[in-house]
């Protein structure tokens, strides 16, 4: 069974997030209510160096969010982009036609998938950033696609791994993957 969601609307986009998140909640190790205070990056803000690797998930999402802000010129839109995206037992396939569109849901299948491998801490929910998360933001992986990358994608609904611009095989490639982290 596929589900499929068109998002025409900041409402919607957040209903495809809400939706995408709905169908992995199974398998999640992280109740989705709690990343808020989580460690050191799961939330708003961040500092320091992630703690474990639900931490790194969110760190990686935050990289991956400013990559599309910043570089990608998705300016402040990218968070609320509403995007296209099928689900399936197999994964979530992203297949927005925009930049900023198909950026903002890779980030999220991503993060997604990353929260599902990752165990978390009992003594890192609610963590006391102000104290604990001391030092610089840590630096982000240089392996997240540029625009040209992007707009191949759309010929493909299949994420391809960066770099490449073609369809991946499998999980374990991603935003974020190649240098020693999770996959985003």
């Amino acid at each position: 069974m596929t589900l499929t969601s068109v998002g025409h609307s900041q409402q919607s986009g957040l209903q495809a997030a809400l939706l995408t998140s709905q169908l992995l909640l199974p398998r999640l190790r992280t109740p989705l209510f709690a990343l808020n205070l989580y460690g050191c990056y799961c939330g708003t803000g961040g500092s320091g160096t992630p703690l474990d690797a639900v931490d790194q998930c969110c760190f990686l999402h935050d990289c991956c969010y400013r990559h599309a802000r910043v570089s990608l010129e998705c300016r402040g839109r990218v968070k609320w982009q509403p995007y296209e995206f099928a689900c399936s037992q197999s994964g979530t396939e992203c297949r927005s036609q925009s930049v900023c569109g198909r950026m903002a849901c890779e980030c999220d299948r991503q993060f997604a998938e990353c929260l599902t491998a990752a165990k978390p801490r009992k003594r890192h929910f609610f963590y006391n950033r102000r104290e604990l998360c001391a030092g610089p933001k840590g630096s982000c992986p240089a392996t997240f696609p540029n625009k040209a990358e992007i707009l191949h994608w759309r010929k493909t609904p299949s994420p391809p791994p960066p770099g490449t611009g073609s369809p991946s095989k499998g999980k374990g490639s991603g935003l974020g993957a190649g240098d020693g982290n999770p996959a985003l």
